[in-house]
């Protein structure tokens, strides 16, 4: 019926001819314009199927945007986003936002600017929509000081004046910070190197965001996690806690030991269940991961593990040292899709294995750059506008070759980028292990600048940070880059001289045609000179840049959006 419905609204704007002097009367003549606009609102809730109407009639067309409701639909689907929960605001107020939104960050047109001056932190960064730092207090008996300062988000539907500023006293070293908004939970790490021959191991703590008390759906107050290294540490080695996500129920942390002259050294995974207090973890040594869902993950390494089908748990070892700091494996670079819902099994179940190029086998790293926008949307925080689809998600993989090794026609740097959707489980009578030839031609590569030292990906979008030469002072410049299927036409954007986009064969998934020397027809780049950063962080609404100065650290907090009239305040501080 609903079909049937639109296919007399295609027609009723032209005669229906049925043989010579006969005809019927456009509908439009039975019935007012905006009784039809009411009847779609009704009738067609799915954006994607409206949009597909709207290509198909151009009445239909004229009808959506003269309906704000309808017209928020489509957009939603020309930005791949998805409509937040229920609330009060009404969809003029989502369209209006959501207009402003997709114009702003592809332009890099950020509507406020916050500052805060905040002395040298010892860690500091970007989680879960706060931007956080934490420093040593040597003055009480606490060991460091935690605050956390939530940003402003436009797409959040809340007033200015509730941003929220939290200040907590923690009594030991913090090597890292996780906040999941839609959990309430905040995520402590700190890793513990002893001095004596015990094992070296991280410890999580789940705490309650807003009262800094146990979460109360951690199974425990802390969890310890050992590692196959023993301490103390021989010199030159080096321990650092190198990623940390949160997913529903499930925190993965990855920690690497390595020599500091040479970069060889071994990664080590731990995904825990905080609900349940159940542990999986692997070993290689080259590791890099991203959540799938809860129930698979996405692992990037480069090993000389056997491949058996899971990845096995790295035995204990006599003489640890020495064999945790090993050569790197000769196997050719590979992403592997797991499944670890099963916490009874210790190794991780491979469910599909995707090979890269067999030249890429002398790299330096391989990492999966984490996606920060939403895995699903069923934990999306009240009040949310809009976010974006989680099924559009990109996921991007960066790439260091050995200098006197790289591939003919790469750079020494690269990322790599395909749709997530397209890493699922072999189906029946498919193969379980991909050849790049097999693979390849559903992903783009690009060659990247040595001055790129910082990435950052939401959604459809990779931001990169990278230093400016031949500036009279110190610069960096900003790179935003939007992989959206929908949008078509749009102009090369000014790439300078940097090699183009290319893929191994034609007919990809983020493109359909890759010409000579220009960027893809679906990917839009822009770039903006700012003051000279060391760093950044990025949110759904946010970009935080760090700069130095003589005082300590500048934290710029740019949000994108359409900004209120009002100005914000951070209860219990203000910025600068």
């Amino acid at each position: 019926m609903r079909l049937l419905f639109v296919f007399f609204l295609c027609r009723a704007r032209s005669p229906v001819h049925f043989g010579k002097g006969r005809c019927i009367k456009p509908l439009s003549s039975h019935f007012d314009f905006p009784g039809h606009t009411l009847s779609l609102e009704r009738t067609i809730t799915d954006p994607e199927s409206l949009l597909q109407f709207c290509r198909a009639s151009r009445w239909i067309y004229y009808l959506v945007m003269e309906s704000k409701t309808l017209r928020y639909q489509i957009e939603l689907a020309l930005s791949g986003m998805k409509d937040g929960p229920p609330s009060e605001h009404p969809a003029p107020a989502r369209l209006e936002q959501l207009l402003t939104y997709k114009k702003a960050w592809p332009a890099l047109t950020w509507s406020r600017e916050d500052r805060l001056e905040i002395s040298r932190p010892t860690i500091m960064g970007v989680s879960g929509g706060f931007f956080y730092h934490a420093s040593e207090d040597s003055d009480h008996d606490f060991q460091w000081t935690l605050e956390l300062y939530e940003l402003r988000s436009f797409r959040m539907g809340r007033s200015a004046s509730s941003l929220r500023h939290f200040k907590f006293n923690v009594s030991f070293d913090i090597n890292d910070v996780l906040i999941d908004l839609s959990q309430n939970l905040l995520v402590l790490v700190e890793l513990d190197q002893p001095n004596s021959a015990i094992p070296i191991c991280a410890r999580l703590r789940c705490h309650d965001l807003w009262t800094f008390a146990v979460h109360p759906s951690a199974s425990a107050r802390l969890f310890t996690l050992q590692t196959h290294w023993w301490g103390p540490l021989r010199p030159g080695q080096h321990v650092y806690v190198k990623q940390v996500q949160i997913c529903g129920r499930r925190i993965a942390l990855a920690m690497r030991l390595e020599m500091v002259e040479g970069g060889e050294g071994s990664t080590e995974i731990v995904i825990v269940d905080w609900h349940g207090n159940k542990t999986k973890r692997w070993s290689a040594d080259v590791l890099s991961f991203q959540f799938v869902n809860e129930s698979r993950i996405l692992v990037a390494l480069q090993s000389s593990e056997r491949s058996d089908g899971h990845l096995a748990r790295r035995p204990s070892l006599n003489d640890r040292q020495t064999t945790a700091c090993a050569s790197k494996g000769t196997l050719t670079p590979r992403l592997i899709l797991c499944d670890i819902s099963n916490f009874a099994e210790q190794s991780f179940s491979w469910l599909r294995v995707y090979k890269l190029p067999e030249t890429w086998k002398a790299l330096s790293s391989i990492d999966i750059r984490p996606n920060l926008s939403p895995i699903d949307g069923t934990r999306m925080t009240s009040g949310t506008y809009f976010y974006p689809d989680p099924s559009g998600r990109i996921a991007v993989i960066s790439v260091d070759f050995n200098l006197n090794e790289i591939p003919d026609g790469h750079s020494q740097h690269i990322v790599l980028v395909l749709e997530e959707s397209f890493l699922r489980p072999a189906m029946r009578n498919e193969p379980t292990v991909l050849a790049w030839s097999q693979w390849g031609q559903h992903c783009l590569l690009r060659n990247i600048s040595d001055r790129v030292y910082s990435y950052s990906v939401i959604g459809r979008r990779l931001i990169l940070l990278e230093s400016v030469e031949d500036t009279i002072s110190p610069r960096s410049r900003l790179r935003a880059i939007e992989f959206n299927p929908r949008s078509v036409g749009y102009a090369q954007s000014n790439l300078g001289s940097q090699p183009a986009w290319a893929c191994s064969s034609r007919g990809t998934t983020l493109s359909s045609h890759i010409q000579s020397g220009k960027i893809p027809p679906r990917v839009r780049s822009n770039s903006i000179d700012v003051d000279d950063a060391f760093m950044f962080g990025a949110t759904e609404d946010n970009l935080v840049l760090f700069h130095e100065d003589e005082d300590g650290t500048l934290v710029r907090i740019l949000t994108f959006g359409k900004a209120p009239t009002t100005r914000a305040r951070y209860r219990g501080s203000r910025p600068t």
